[in-house]
């Protein structure tokens, strides 16, 4: 008889893998949610928005992917925020600007090759939320750095590498 595993036993073993995987990134993203609204009032908000967590999940969940490297992570979510909030204070027409800044956005991320797709919801966060020029340095970019970081720390205690590359 062969010591093999049976195919039924492989797919139990990879569905628990999944399942743990699953468990260790909701843990992180709330330790990460918890410490990011701990440190917001030193930073006089909180670094932790909604597109933020989505940017995170990528960090813990698939590091090895290009939108989850620190150049698309830091410069989409920058781009995106500068971008929307200058379409949002300079287009005349309230009805295109969501339509503008995402047409914008997308194309600077293309260009400058830093797309990251949890920055789209950026571009609507921004523009929703009526944002000054100051939500770009916090939580945006305050936050992308915190994501970084806290993507760092928990993928080497995981064992994985993280960053693939940081440019």
């Amino acid at each position: 008889m062969s010591d093999q595993p049976k195919p039924r036993q492989n797919l139990l073993r990879y569905r628990e893998h999944r399942i743990f995987k699953a468990m260790i990134v909701a843990a992180a993203v709330a330790v990460v949610a918890a410490l990011a609204d701990a440190a917001g009032p030193a930073f006089g908000a909180s670094l932790f928005v909604p597109p933020l967590a989505a940017s995170l999940f990528l960090v813990i969940a698939v590091p090895e992917s290009a939108m989850a490297q620190p150049r698309a992570l830091l410069g989409g979510q920058v781009l995106c925020a500068a971008i929307s909030i200058a379409v949002m204070h300079f287009l005349p027409w309230p009805e295109l600007v969501v339509a503008g800044a995402f047409f914008l956005s997308v194309a600077a991320m293309i260009l400058t090759r830093t797309v990251h797709a949890p920055a789209a919801a950026t571009i609507y966060f921004v523009i929703v939320s009526h944002a000054s020029w100051e939500m770009i340095f916090v939580p945006i970019a305050a936050g992308s750095v915190f994501v970084i970081a806290m993507g760092v720390m928990i993928n080497r205690l995981r064992g994985e590498p993280y960053p693939r590359h940081w440019l």
